[in-house]
């Protein structure tokens, strides 16, 4: 009989004082690829792991970028979940058709975009006014990603040329023809 009593208290309350909890510490999951993290039999043994929400990111589409409960922290339970946050790939950002455009709108315009421009290149143009775009390089409906660069061909205008003229003081007209 009381080794009955002794086995009733054991299994019911002095198990958990006398033998501590299993703890599962959470490993660390940024920077994997995701379907390598489902289908990864050992891990899934001790966790459950879910999608809480997907971002565009610089990572790669399908990377693992954030987590929680954050790696090391550790779980008493068995089968805890790890929710995660999917990269989605950087955002896609179609070129616009700047040429024409006077030059300070066209830069304010693709930085806006979140694209870069460099110093451009200017040039004259008997066609272009001053300070508009000529050309541009990448064309039109290219897909970019934010930071990458658009190259501007900026009008100086017209090119004052020189003309050599003739000295023909002292000439009569029809000799300075």
């Amino acid at each position: 009989f009381t080794a009955g009593i002794f086995y009733f208290l054991y299994t019911t309350f002095l198990r958990g004082i006398l033998i501590p909890a299993e703890r599962y510490s959470v490993p660390s999951l940024i920077g994997q690829s995701y379907e390598l993290v489902v289908n990864d039999a050992e891990l899934l043994q001790d966790f459950r792991v879910t999608v809480g929400s997907s971002i565009h990111s610089d990572e790669e589409a399908g990377v693992i970028i954030d987590q929680s409960p954050e790696a090391n922290t550790l779980s008493e339970t068995p089968d805890a979940e790890i929710t995660v946050t999917v990269s989605l790939g950087p955002e896609d950002i179609i070129m616009q058709d700047v040429e024409g455009m006077e030059y300070r709108e066209a830069r304010a315009m693709l930085e806006e975009m979140g694209l870069s421009v460099p110093v451009p290149e200017y040039r004259y143009d008997d066609d272009v006014p001053y300070n508009h775009v000529i050309s541009f390089t990448p064309l039109p409906e290219t897909v970019l990603h934010e930071g990458d660069e658009v190259h501007l061909v900026v009008s100086q205008g017209r090119q004052d040329r020189q003309v050599a003229v003739p000295n023909v003081v002292g000439q009569s007209q029809e000799d300075a023809k």
